[in-house]
């Protein structure tokens, strides 16, 4: 694999140590691995087994002692490479022909679409159609809403969410320690004085001379098991690791699940929250059950089709899924190109045979008649106003409330200040400024919030792109320094906004050709950063000033109702006999 300086927009060459799959498919009894290299044609629509797997059969009689094995959308690393590229996997499963099919087959098969979109998808769209950011919210929405989707909602909402969860988790915990802290001092401080106390009776040859050497050994021992205590609290703790990137938590599961698991963070993604909330009040407002809502989120990444389809999202958990499909902001510009073609041809400006086979180059399996009969059923649908709920924007003055972050949400800056205020008691303006240290680059760096007495210190450390976090893994092992909240995202350079979902850098200078808005590939990565977040179109709020999302916390997640927010994850450890030492990968 070649090798590059530097990193653009979807180009994720730091993702695969190879294009060979490193899960063993087929494992002989003398324990040795066979890997192979599968590409998106050897999946076909039969790859799957009843939903579940993909299994392999040997190739001759000859391997017929081998032991096969079933590789399941769990055991992907998501790295990139061959079948664990979730694209390749997950293709027949969440594609767009689904998404076509689901939205022509609604009313008969008694769903109601919902939509969900990204900023990160809104910035790439923005970039590709040369609009701005509330333009491409309102485009896509249009979009949508003309292929019969009910409504179009704002995912940066749940989001907002998610940060409120995340900042409440990680308060606990710090306060956890803190208590544990203030026990052992106060333990500390009562032997202390009795000592001192019994040393001042024999310095003055007190007959009343203050003895218990019981009571002074019970504190003692209490002193060391407080210790104790802190030192395990601490230790299954801190570092907190978010938990938001499904590729990051595929490869802390099947690698480093003793290490990371404990200290994973527990709050579940903001596409799920968003699905969780979405589903329950559009099924509320339709008198539907929540099973008939189906969710389909926008997003930058293919790996969120991986934790769409976790089972700790599904049925079995929340009684229904919480996102039936994603769609990648990839897949949401070949619907824009559908729909420029579907134009042209109503206009006459070209032939029906030229429009099938445009069609055709753009995705083999969408037919373009049952695309205009969507079309066509759907003409006069508008976007509702239930669209202007659970929403960041700002629709009287096209303003979109955000953080002003880096593309991942934002999440480090967030904690950053509520831990500011809410534990080491600043009041807003007294918050220090955020300075980031660069450790090695933009893509691994620290920042340390310091109490007023500047005697306490919480450390945050933003690790993006895969050999970063091999750098960091490495370091924990080596370096005593404490690290108490890392934010990890698998993307290199702009963490999600950089996702391997987001429109390609030639197609987006394709499509400014044909605009005449012509960009090199750098203004390209330039303006997609303008647009996920500048100061023309964009206001910034954090999540605690957004009343809607307070009350909808409020109601939904607070107090007993916040283990709703919280998901698990599991050891998938194998033995992998081609790699013993993980560490040792190059990626």
């Amino acid at each position: 694999m070649t090798r590059r300086s530097g990193l653009i927009v979807t180009d994720l060459d730091d993702f695969a140590p190879s294009q060979v799959c490193v899960n063993p498919l087929v494992q002989s009894k003398n324990k040795e691995s066979t890997q192979i290299t599968l590409t998106l044609e050897d999946l076909d629509d039969n790859s799957f087994n009843n939903g579940n797997g993909i299994g392999f059969e040997p190739e001759s009689e000859s391997e017929s002692e081998e032991e096969e094995v079933q590789l399941t959308l769990s055991d992907c690393l998501a790295c990139s490479g061959c079948i664990t590229s979730i694209e390749s996997i997950l293709v027949n499963k969440q594609s767009l022909y689904k998404f076509i099919k689901v939205v022509s087959d609604q009313k008969q098969d008694n769903k109601v679409v919902i939509v969900s979109l990204s900023p990160q998808t809104r910035a790439s769209v923005a970039t590709y159609l040369n609009i701005t950011p509330f333009e491409a919210q309102e485009k896509i929405a249009n979009l949508f809403v003309k292929l019969g989707v009910h409504s179009v909602y704002d995912l940066s909402f749940g989001r907002d969410l998610y940060l409120q969860g995340l900042g409440e988790e990680f308060l606990s915990n710090c306060k956890k320690i803190e208590k544990i802290e203030k026990d052992y001092f106060e333990v500390k401080k009562k032997t202390q004085s009795k000592v001192q106390l019994n040393n001042l009776s024999l310095l003055l040859d007190d007959d009343d001379e203050y003895e218990d050497d019981d009571e002074e050994e019970e504190l003692k021992i209490k002193i060391e098991q407080e210790t104790q205590s802190e030192e395990k609290v601490s230790k299954n703790t801190f570092p907190t690791f978010v938990g938001n990137c499904p590729a990051w938590v595929c490869l802390a599961e099947k690698r480093y699940p003793e290490l990371i698991l404990p200290k994973m963070s527990k709050i579940m993604p903001e596409q799920e929250i968003m699905g969780y909330l979405l589903k329950k009040k559009v099924a509320a407002l339709l008198s539907r059950k929540e099973e008939d809502i189906y969710h389909v989120s926008l997003m930058s990444c293919y790996d969120k089709k991986l934790e769409a389809s976790r089972e700790e999202f599904g049925t079995k958990t929340f009684g229904f899924k919480l996102v039936d499909s994603v769609l990648t902001s990839v897949e949401v510009k070949d619907l824009f190109q559908f729909d420029d073609i579907i134009a042209k041809f109503e206009k006459g400006e070209m032939e029906k045979e030229e429009m099938e086979k445009k069609f055709k180059k753009v995705d083999p399996k969408i037919d373009p008649e049952t695309y205009q009969q969507i079309l066509k059923k759907n003409m006069d649908n508008e976007n509702p106003e239930t669209v202007k709920q659970y929403s960041n924007l700002d629709y009287q003055n096209k303003k979109i409330y955000s953080m002003r972050e880096r593309g991942s949400g934002g999440i480090c800056e967030y904690l950053y200040r509520q831990m500011g205020q809410l534990f080491f008691n600043y009041q807003k303006d007294e918050i220090p400024k955020i300075n980031w240290v660069n450790l090695r680059g933009k893509d691994f760096q620290s920042l340390k919030l310091k109490s007023k007495d500047q005697k306490k210190e919480i450390h945050f450390i933003r690790v993006y792109g895969f050999k970063n976090i091999q750098n960091l893994l490495r370091k924990m092992e080596t370096d005593q320094e404490t690290f108490h909240f890392i934010e990890i995202e698998a993307c290199p350079h702009s963490a999600c906004l950089n996702g391997g979902g987001q429109i390609k850098i030639d197609q987006i200078k394709k499509k400014r050709v044909q605009l005449n808005a012509i960009l090199n590939a750098g203004q390209i990565v330039d303006k997609l950063e303008e647009n996920y977040f500048n100061e023309k179109d964009f206001v910034i709020r954090l999540p605690d000033l957004n009343t809607e999302v307070n009350q909808i916390f409020e109601k939904y997640f607070s107090n007993e109702n916040f283990k709703i927010l919280k998901t698990e994850y599991h050891n998938r450890k194998k033995d992998f006999d081609k790699i013993k030492n993980p560490l040792e990968l190059e990626w």
